[in-house]
């Protein structure tokens, strides 16, 4: 992997961690759980499409991308699908 991408994709997993611990911290996670919980799902969908994309060279082959971000998003609304149903009880 190119020194470049590398810093790329390192610098991308920095900012979203930096970003999922602000919002876990912010008064937002106390008002409203299910936007901070979906916008931690998000940010999580996002380190695992860097991660993919940059480590395996998805990047290179449009269909797997593909079939990676439909499997990402279905696994992300089925734990916040989850997690919803259970905080309502």
């Amino acid at each position: 992997m190119e020194t470049r991408n590398l810093f790329e994709a390192w610098f991308a997993l920095m900012a979203f961690s930096l970003c999922t611990a602000v919002l876990t911290v912010s008064k937002l996670a106390e008002r409203a759980p299910a936007i901070a919980a979906a916008g931690v799902l998000l940010l999580a969908g996002g380190k695992a499409r860097v991660i993919l994309v940059r480590y395996l060279h998805l990047h290179k082959s449009r269909f797997w991308r593909g079939v990676f971000d439909i499997a990402i998003g279905a696994f992300l609304a089925m734990a916040f699908t989850i997690y919803w149903i259970g905080s309502r009880g």
